[in-house]
């Protein structure tokens, strides 16, 4: 009777066990997952809002209002912009 009681608890306590591994497993995976999650929108979010290195800020609006200018002058003028 004895022995009975001693193997079904082992058998017990060996399934209680490979449940609570198999749990650490699960949890393990889905922390992995938010964390690669995490970082793809982290590096998503810097390439869109981040300012590309060598260029400068205002060197956007100084490039933009250049070319609007000789734009003006082809169309007053009649001749090739510099751009061209």
């Amino acid at each position: 009777m004895d022995r009975c009681k001693s193997d079904e608890s082992s058998q017990r306590r060996e399934r209680v066990r490979r449940e609570r591994v198999k749990r650490e497993r699960v949890s393990r995976k889905k922390i992995k997952v938010r964390e690669k999650a995490e970082k793809s929108r982290s590096t998503l979010f810097s390439q869109c809002f981040v300012a590309q290195e060598g260029r400068k800020v205002g060197s956007l609006k100084q490039h933009v209002r250049s070319h609007l200018i000789s734009q003006m002058r082809a169309q007053l003028y009649g001749c090739t912009p510099s751009w061209r």
